[in-house]
């Protein structure tokens, strides 16, 4: 079994490695050609017998290869996921044969659309992203309880529309 380490080192051991580096019981030794700069690698993960790391990195390997904070190791050397992601990513876990990443891409995750959380695999779910829900509109409703007189006002000036449910779940107005 190996070992492998990312971090924002420089060495591993005797070997130059920048970001990456993998221990074979006797040795570190750099993943890839030791010339990559992969500093801000956050997590690696093995998907489909390949290595997968991740980060806030928009690099330019020894190879010319754009690196977008997502790439793997193909056995000679790092290459771009489909492309990346258009922001940072921050982990991954493989779960059901699929790669899952989440950190702060908002548009796109390895070609396809994603928010946060995103899957890359065969067997994908359709959606896994988090969308952010616009901040609620700030309220206030008094006397609660009450006597059958609700007052409810706002500061926004648009129209408000609410749903009112007693304790028992049931619907009462709207």
């Amino acid at each position: 079994d190996l070992l492998y380490a990312a971090g924002a080192f420089a060495y591993a051991g005797d070997s130059v490695a920048f970001g990456v580096a993998v221990w074979n019981d006797t040795i570190w030794r750099p993943v890839g050609s030791g010339c990559d700069t992969l500093w801000t690698t956050q997590d690696l993960e093995m998907f489909n017998g390949e290595l997968y790391a991740c980060g806030a990195t928009v690099t330019v390997t020894t190879y010319g290869d754009t690196l977008r904070n997502i790439y793997k190791f193909n056995s000679t050397k790092w290459v771009s996921v489909d492309g990346g992601a258009n922001g940072s990513v921050l982990m991954m876990e493989v779960f059901e044969n699929n790669l899952y990443a989440g950190g702060g891409f908002v548009s796109e995750f390895g070609g396809v659309p994603a928010n946060n959380i995103a899957c890359y695999g065969t067997t994908c779910p359709t959606s896994v992203g988090i969308i952010e829900q616009p901040p609620p509109v700030p309220f206030s409703m008094y006397p609660n309880p009450n006597d059958g007189v609700l007052h409810i006002t706002s500061q926004d000036p648009g129209e408000l529309i609410f749903k009112i449910f007693n304790v028992n779940g049931k619907l009462v107005e709207h």
